[in-house]
């Protein structure tokens, strides 16, 4: 589709098998929710603190059900792993003469909007 003398780019998400990828820290929290909670009903059973050991059951036994009803238990590990690697690789910056040479005029600002701008005025 083109609009003026500019083409619209649809910037969707990131699609990986026919679902969309979750970043690692959004996977890795409901994981250590349930371990933590597991932990806790362990110490409390031992202690015979049922109140507490009950709470602690439950938030595991929901969360790991909302984990494999919403995520699922191998896209999990899938995304962390993703994750950790995208964590590793930085992208290569352009040379202060290049970024200097491409200076964003008003019709960039409309078109991209200020986060380009933003990113171009920061310091190196």
């Amino acid at each position: 589709m083109r609009f003026g003398r500019y083409e619209i780019r649809c910037q969707r998400t990131p699609k990986v098998n026919n679902r969309t990828a979750s970043p690692a820290l959004y996977v890795t929290m409901p994981w250590v929710i349930i371990i933590y909670s597991c932990m806790v009903f362990y110490a409390d059973t031992l202690s015979r603190n049922w109140g507490n050991a009950v709470f602690a059951g439950f938030n595991a036994i929901v969360t790991f059900w909302a984990l494999t009803a919403y995520i699922g238990i191998w896209h999990s590990m899938q995304d962390m792993v993703v994750g950790l690697v995208r964590w590793f690789f930085v992208p290569i910056k352009e040379p202060q003469q290049e970024a200097a040479r491409k200076k964003a005029s008003w019709r960039d600002a409309l078109y991209f909007g200020d986060r380009q701008m933003i990113y171009e005025s920061r310091l190196l």
